[in-house]
């Protein structure tokens, strides 16, 4: 939180520095998104902190969709979230939407990043060396990806592949753990970003509630259930 107030880049995930951001401006952001204090005995986010979210972020992409919206799906995490965005792409093709991707047999080639490109599975963009997926992806890798792919109308992702979407004023939905209170900030300012608050790096089967709500029914005309209920 010092290093986000001070400006420092890594932790501004590339969106600021923010002007006249405070500590106590960010306390308030950890505990109203995140669900947790800054000088409680732990930090960690409130699972229903994340439930809620992730139905927001539900509610962006069926609304994104039902207009006939394309949407990128995009993660460098995806040991624990490549199944959550998987989800919600399929929910986004039930409900109209376009999920963009490349139909190329390479994907899209990473400069200078020897034989590393990024590459679509289940409609979610990732970054492979051929034989694994994820690893790092820097800001330019994201950049790149963007710059590759017509204009979407919705980039749900995270990481850099949220930041870049956000530093090129499109729609975001981003999953975010504590790290990434950044994007908290940004939606804070009045950007268009829907935080996600989930703590990651925990095995696939802690998510199981979440991916429950991404693959809900669309509904028809708007009569979906709260999801956020749950």
């Amino acid at each position: 939180m010092r290093r986000l107030a001070a400006g420092d880049p890594e932790a501004c995930a590339g969106l600021g520095p923010f002007a006249g951001l405070t500590g106590d401006e960010l306390a308030g952001l950890l505990e109203r998104v995140w669900g947790c204090r800054s000088d409680g005995a732990t930090v960690g986010v409130d699972a229903a902190r994340s439930l809620l979210g992730a139905a927001r972020a539900r509610e962006r992409v069926l609304d994104v969709a039902r207009r006939g919206g394309a949407v990128v799906f995009a993660t460098a995490a995806p040991a624990c979230l490549l199944g959550f965005h998987a989800r919600l792409a399929t929910l986004a093709r039930e409900a109209g939407g376009r999920v963009v991707v490349d139909d190329g047999p390479h994907g899209v080639p990473v400069s200078g990043n020897g034989h590393r490109r990024i590459v679509w599975v289940a409609g979610v963009a990732v970054a492979t060396d051929g034989r694994t997926l994820g690893g790092s992806v820097g800001r330019d890798a994201a950049a790149e990806l963007l710059f590759h792919l017509a204009r979407p109308d919705l980039v749900v992702g995270d990481g850099p592949f949220a930041a870049a979407a956000v530093r090129d004023g499109i729609e975001t939905v981003v999953v975010a753990d504590l790290d990434g209170m950044a994007f908290g900030v940004a939606a804070a300012r009045g950007l268009p970003v829907t935080v996600v608050p989930v703590r990651l790096g925990a095995c696939p089967g802690a998510y199981e509630e979440l991916l429950d709500l991404a693959a809900a029914p669309s509904g028809r005309d708007g009569e979906d259930g709260d999801p956020a209920g749950r």
